[in-house]
């Protein structure tokens, strides 16, 4: 059972769609959820009788207790946001922006607000899986199916919530109130699947080596809109249901470690410089990721209608290259202002992922408890340039000049800057020499 957010001081409160009114303080913000039944259930199943190849099953129903507490809410009802659009503050308000806020705009702002779902379900997931795992001597192979299902994601704030109450972007009128900002959905509408061919090739260390490589052929599905990002049709949620943010369809890892015997190599030699070399490595290849197709770009193109599909017309740029040329504008059309476009959410594909990382190590036993561990690590062994998703914008939105609008198409960074930084994973090639004293 999970139970409902409460505040020491009973100021917590929910909006009712119903009145357009916040809820009396105190007032309970949701029902109950009392039905989280959650079975787990599992097997193994020796199928020679000889420990060789053994068969794995099991299915599990998992909860998630998640404050509803998006963008702030409920809390944000009790203390709303005002908003006031730039038109509003100086036309019939007279006030210019200016810091601090001058106390009138206050009079021309209308308050947003968050509805919580009465019927406020906890998230849950159902997994399964089935696979078979066999020895073979030199290692052990396991291939299995796995998959889940996830129902009542709960709109978060990472996960957006519905604005129901969204300006028109023709006509600028708001379809419930015009006394109110926005108003949010606050609920558990999300929904995702998951299903995965799961392969592992694992060896134990013997005789100096040990490896462990896994592929996974998978797809992601759902109707979850990410952070800073809007729902095309806030009334029609079913519509984003498409390839997740996520979703990777092919992922290969591995990674290898050798101990080289040198001793036997050479035939003896002095502990300290034949003893403890040690070759290892970490390989990622991978697909590429989905591309949402809006008709604007930039910062803001998240919250961009999509637009239409010309059929007939290949999605992909008659000149491919990245990170230059990847998509094809031509492919889409503005079915025009306020039109909702039948693009689907998530709809082309980013280019793959490909990193190889090497190591050498030497250890040196120092006396009995210490050691000496040398290292030459190198990232990105091949120096491969891996570019970051290109813009789904069919229009430039802004003119950054700190963070220039990609146009259609094109990749404007690598992984490794998208992520914060141009060193790092998905990075250019580093080395790095490094000591560590074991004691």
């Amino acid at each position: 059972m999970s139970t409902v957010s409460r505040e020491k001081e009973g100021r917590l409160q929910n909006f009712d769609l119903n009145t357009l009114t916040f809820t009396p303080r105190g007032e309970k913000l949701h029902d109950v959820d009392k039905n989280n039944f959650g079975p787990r259930f599992g097997f193994a199943f020796d199928v020679f009788g000889n420990q060789k190849t053994v068969l794995r099953g099991g299915y599990g129903i998992f909860y998630d207790r998640d404050l509803p507490a998006s963008f702030g809410s409920p809390q944000a009802n009790t203390f709303p946001a005002e908003s006031v659009d730039l038109f509003t503050a100086l036309i019939f308000c007279g006030i210019f922006p200016q810091y601090p806020v001058d106390p009138a705009a206050f009079a021309c702002a209308v308050p947003n607000a968050y509805h919580i779902e009465r019927d406020l379900q906890t998230a849950m997931a159902q997994h399964w899986s089935l696979n078979v795992q066999h020895d073979l001597g030199f290692g052990t192979l396991q291939v299995g199916y796995v998959g889940n299902h996830v129902t009542h994601l709960l709109t978060n704030g990472v996960v957006t919530p519905r604005n129901i109450n969204r300006r028109d972007p023709v006509t600028q009128a708001r379809p419930l109130s015009s006394n109110f900002g926005d108003i949010f959905v606050v609920g558990g509408y999300p929904q995702s699947n998951y299903n995965a061919l799961q392969a592992t090739f694992k060896r134990n260390l013997a005789r100096g080596l040990r490896f462990n490589a896994n592929y996974t052929w998978s797809h992601a599905i759902d109707d979850v809109v990410g952070f800073f990002k809007d729902y095309q049709d806030e009334n029609n949620a079913r519509a984003e249901r498409a390839s997740s943010d996520q979703d990777v369809r092919h992922n290969f890892t591995m990674d290898a470690g050798y101990d080289l015997p040198l001793r036997d190599w050479f035939d003896g030699g002095p502990r300290w410089l034949v003893d403890g070399w040690q070759l290892n490595t970490i390989t990622q290849i991978r697909s590429g990721l989905p591309v949402n197709v809006t008709r604007k770009g930039g910062v803001f193109g998240g919250f961009s209608f999509r637009p239409d599909v010309v059929e007939g017309v290949d999605t992909r740029c008659p000149n491919f290259s990245i990170p230059q040329c990847q998509f094809n504008a031509a492919a889409f059309s503005n079915p025009g202002d306020g039109v909702f476009g039948n693009a689907g959410r998530n709809l082309l594909r980013g280019p793959g992922f490909a990193q190889v990382d090497f190591s050498i190590f030497k250890n040196t036993r120092l006396k009995e408890n210490t050691a000496l561990q040398l290292r030459v690590e190198v990232f990105n062994l091949f120096n491969k340039a891996n570019f970051a998703d290109p813009s789904g914008g069919l229009v430039p939105g802004d003119s950054n000049s700190l963070r220039p609008t990609a146009f259609f198409g094109q990749s404007i960074s690598t992984v490794g800057n998208q992520l914060g930084g141009l060193l790092g994973f998905g990075g250019p090639r580093q080395i790095q020499l490094s000591a560590r004293y074991i004691f």
